[in-house]
């Protein structure tokens, strides 16, 4: 699976809210991992202990791999495991997800891509199961979601007494319609929600702000 703008955004973001709040990083699960994207970029901007989840073998090899060859490498460990049978004593301050996200969507023939994109192997509602019995009582959750799941997670993380802390609401250009959420929510009540719009280009180029999230990450 390629390296995709809006899960690099996704990382760069939540560091990014990490270094400016009083959320708790020391450990950190991340579930679908994919080819350890979120995991390499917290690593890179924090000092936490990053256990990172994933079902299918070549992704896993291939996150097996990235991790090998990153400097982050003893502070990443990676489990070939479906989340939804994972064992742990551990529980974590923050639980990211960039999860197949595509439920009953239109499917790919291909069946890695509706592994990774398709929740055919976890739907939304057991993945707020699993964080669940892995989140600590003072934890927090991120998750990257198509605009138009945003809502409905909103419900279901607040029937399990999540608070949203933050929200970012990303478009392509001025002219695109809202195709991806970034959410933030903790298990502590607090006052604020910080919320903002994202947009990648305009005018043919990045944007500012973009640019400045992905300074760490780019090359």
């Amino acid at each position: 699976m390629k390296v995709c703008t809006d899960a690099s955004l996704f990382g760069a973001w939540m560091a990014s809210k990490l270094e400016t709040s009083l959320l708790k990083r020391e450990s950190i699960l991340d579930i679908g991992t994919g080819t350890g994207l979120l995991s390499l970029m917290l690593a890179q901007s924090t000092s936490s202990l990053i256990d990172a989840l994933e079902i299918d073998g070549d992704s896993f090899e291939q996150a097996r791999e990235n991790v090998e060859n990153s400097q982050w490498k003893h502070r990443i460990h990676l489990f070939h495991t479906d989340a939804r049978t994972f064992h742990s004593e551990k529980k974590y301050d923050l639980i990211i997800s960039n999860p197949p996200f595509f439920e009953n969507d239109l499917a790919s023939p291909e069946e890695k891509k509706n592994t990774a994109k398709h929740s055919t192997t976890l739907t939304l509602h057991e993945l707020i199961e699993i964080v669940e019995r892995f989140i600590h009582p003072n934890g927090s959750l991120a998750i990257l979601l198509p605009a138009h799941r945003c809502q409905q997670f909103k419900q279901m993380a607040a029937v399990k007494n999540f608070h949203l802390l933050y929200q970012a609401m990303v478009r392509q250009t001025p002219k695109h319609d809202f195709f991806r959420c970034m959410l933030i929510f903790s298990k502590q009540a607090f006052e604020k929600i910080g919320e903002e719009e994202i947009i990648i280009q305009q005018y043919g180029k990045n944007t500012q702000y973009f640019a400045e999230l992905m300074k760490e990450y780019y090359l």
